[in-house]
């Protein structure tokens, strides 16, 4: 009986110390001061950036807007239409700067969510120059949308919000 009431007390003292230990470890229980985050720009790793390119300007619209090297086959582009901006890496370029990137495939699990004002128009211009995934419908959260597959794989859903 000696033992287990000594044994109480000294749980009761781990349990507090673990408690305590484990708010220090990981996120803080509170969030940072506010911070201002001003875009999102992705940068899409794909094989070949001069296609890439070629499909957003001639399929979707998009400005081409940056390359480098100026010309011939490019390592990276940047690209827009109205504001919405994307960025594409070569794979071989992607690769060397960032290595993690060496066991990933282009293309691969990430979907783009791009609202657009008139999205019959659009979807009309391009379904039967690209792989429509899922076709043209009205989603239980108010928008219409579809979503197609790009050159490399990836998905790109454009959406339009519902009338008020």
């Amino acid at each position: 009986m000696r033992t287990l009431h000594l044994l109480v007390p000294t749980l009761a003292l781990l349990c507090l110390l673990l408690l305590v230990a484990g708010t220090q470890v990981g996120y803080p229980p509170h969030p940072p001061a506010p911070l201002t985050m001003n875009k999102l720009t992705p940068n899409m790793m794909v094989e070949d950036v001069n296609q890439t390119v070629d499909f957003y300007r001639d399929v979707l619209g998009f400005n081409l807007v940056l390359t480098v090297p100026d010309s011939g086959q490019f390592d990276f582009a940047l690209v827009k239409h109205d504001e919405v901006e994307v960025m594409f890496q070569s794979l071989a370029s992607l690769t060397d700067e960032v290595p993690v990137f060496k066991e990933k495939p282009a293309g691969a699990g990430l979907m783009f969510f791009i609202d657009v004002d008139d999205v019959e128009a659009l979807y009309e211009e391009v379904h039967s120059r690209v792989t429509i995934v899922k076709d043209l419908h009205d989603t239980f959260y108010g928008t219409r949308e579809f979503a197609m597959q790009d050159c490399n794989g990836f998905i790109l859903t454009f959406a339009e919000n519902g009338q008020e």
